[in-house]
């Protein structure tokens, strides 16, 4: 491949002028290149791309005014920086321009690259600060660009245990050892000297291939085997940074990749399934000052979420707007969300997507929703029951857009609002299908309280620390016919997370969320049962 340097426009993630910047794609190693304003040189490393997307279909673009024109020609490049998603949007000369960086991109994603890239990679991280000595702060900055969040205070831990930087400032060499130390796994480490028996530094094919069969178990034919340590060594010698980077990479996963897709029956009503499910999934922050947008869908759908919430108030006429009520979060329309539901509802999997509206807007504000719903999503929307299934499983329901609302205007967050019952009322499922209002959406999903009269597939929502009050026997009952769902309450302002596991275990069937905050929960979350599907619950 030869590398590649195209003059583009370049859309900023705020209201100010685009401007045209050289962008230029090096292969050893393989990153993104492009000059700020102040000419300071910014790269990405390819292997921190999340996604290439088409189009204008990014914060950076819908602050301008979207043109079909231009549509065919832009793309943007999200990337995992700092441990923040960062995009880089971009306007080429021509589709062909476009189509060509895009596809070139993709190929080098694909691709797994030696640890020796890695390491060319550190030296020039280094270089590009032009210093022979960084102290605590620079080194902290570096290690952030190298996406290794530690705070200065961990730093300076670091640099006081490994006895490195002396005078509080750190040379290169001394700078690499400290990295390598802070990416040492002595579990891997163990391992690794098990296996090396003929050399302590690195393993040969012969050990390698032992290592496959008896220990990871896998079916690789000898060539396939031999062709993976040729990826994943240097001169038919593989060290341990080596080994590393082939146990981190995806050619090891874990997972069954039958298990990636729907595998499971699918055929049992929907209250037998744990639904992955998002809380407020509009915001990108905090749930106070945070800023609202359609990325958060976005993600949300790209790793299987099933059920998104959307909290919609009354805008400028009939407008209807999505944001968190009473907070200084920013807001985006109704209609931007359910454009980003459309194109990436079932980017994963077909199984049903559920729209968790609470409505705190005015009927005419329902009706122009309802109409948009109906405008945008089409035949994806589920407007009217399915024929001779009165509990639906996912399987029947593959495809489809489920709205799920309230009988009742909750507050959610805010326990003190009181209860208004939606105008018109709120009709059973069985009742009016006719004109373009919101009750007319609402099929099998009926948001009600605990003190209403139940029926099969009713979802009731409470919060972490109300749902504790619910009396234990009466739950597995409960969510044997009904949906029951969990979210952060008001303690969780940060967009913290709490443990799902307990509310797992119940059988509560929607733990929803703050998918924008990583951590062990949400963590624990991605790692439960498939992504692409739900997983039923083991009565």
């Amino acid at each position: 491949m030869k590398e590649m340097e195209t003059e583009m426009v370049k859309y900023p993630n705020k209201l100010t002028k685009p401007t045209k910047r050289w962008i230029r794609l090096r292969y050893y190693p393989p990153l993104l290149q492009w000059q700020s304003k102040k000419r300071d040189q910014n790269e990405i490393l390819v292997s921190q791309i999340h996604e290439i997307r088409l189009g204008m279909n990014t914060l950076g673009f819908s602050l301008y005014e979207k043109s079909p024109a231009l549509e065919e020609r832009a793309f943007s490049v999200i990337y995992l920086q700092q441990g923040k998603f960062k995009f880089l949007n971009l306007l080429a000369q021509n589709q062909e321009e476009t189509l060509k960086w895009v596809n070139t991109l993709h190929q080098l994603m694909s691709l797994d690259y030696q640890i020796s890239d890695f390491d060319t990679w550190l030296t020039r991280i280094w270089d590009n600060e032009h210093k022979q000595f960084m102290n605590v702060d620079e080194i902290t900055l570096v290690f952030k660009r190298l996406n290794l969040n530690l705070s200065k205070r961990e730093v300076k831990s670091a640099f006081k245990f490994s006895n490195l930087g002396k005078q509080g400032q750190m040379c290169y060499s001394d700078f690499e050892k400290l990295y390598k130390s802070l990416r040492y796994r002595p579990e891997i480490a163990q391992l690794f000297s098990s296996l090396a028996q003929d050399s302590p530094l690195c393993i040969s094919f012969d050990e390698f291939y032992r290592f496959l069969k008896r220990d990871q178990r896998v079916s690789w034919t000898l060539e396939r085997s031999k062709e993976m340590f040729g990826k994943f060594s240097d001169q038919n010698r593989m060290s341990i940074d080596h080994f590393t980077a082939f146990l981190m990479s995806t050619r090891n996963s874990i997972f069954k990749k039958e298990h990636l897709h729907t595998h499971q029956d699918m055929t049992h009503p929907l209250a037998h399934y744990y639904i992955n499910s998002s809380h407020n999934t509009y915001l990108l922050g905090d749930q106070v000052a945070g800023y609202s947008s359609v990325e958060g869908y976005i993600r949300a759908l790209q790793r299987g979420c099933k059920c998104v919430e959307i909290d919609v108030w009354d805008g400028p006429n009939q407008m209807p707007l999505v944001y968190h009520g009473r907070t200084l979060t920013s807001k985006i329309t109704f209609k931007e969300v359910m454009e980003a539901i459309a194109k990436y509802a079932f980017c994963v999997s077909q199984m049903p997507l559920i729209l968790s509206i609470e409505v705190r807007c005015s009927a005419e504000t329902q009706n122009h929703m309802a109409k948009l719903m109906r405008d945008i999503l089409g035949d994806m929307l589920l407007a009217a029951p399915l024929d001779n299934v009165t509990d639906p499983s996912p399987w029947d329901l593959r495809g489809k857009i489920l709205v799920k609302a309230n009988t009742y205007r909750l507050g959610d967050d805010d326990e003190e609002e009181p209860k208004r019952r939606l105008s018109p009322p709120m009709m059973s499922r069985s009742r009016s299908r006719n004109g373009s209002s919101l009750t007319s959406l609402i099929i099998y999903l009926r948001g009600v309280s605990f003190k209403d009269n139940l029926e099969p597939g009713d979802m009731i929502s409470v919060n972490d620390r109300k749902i504790q009050q619910l009396e234990t026997k009466l739950f597995p009952e409960l969510v044997q016919s009904n949906i029951v769902r969990v979210y952060p309450s008001l303690i969780h302002f940060t967009s913290s997370n709490f443990d799902p596991i307990h509310h797992w275990l119940r059988g509560t069937q929607m733990v929803a969320l703050n998918f924008q905050t990583d951590g062990t929960c949400t963590d624990t979350r991605q790692s439960h049962g498939s992504q692409s599907s739900p997983v039923q619950i083991e009565w």
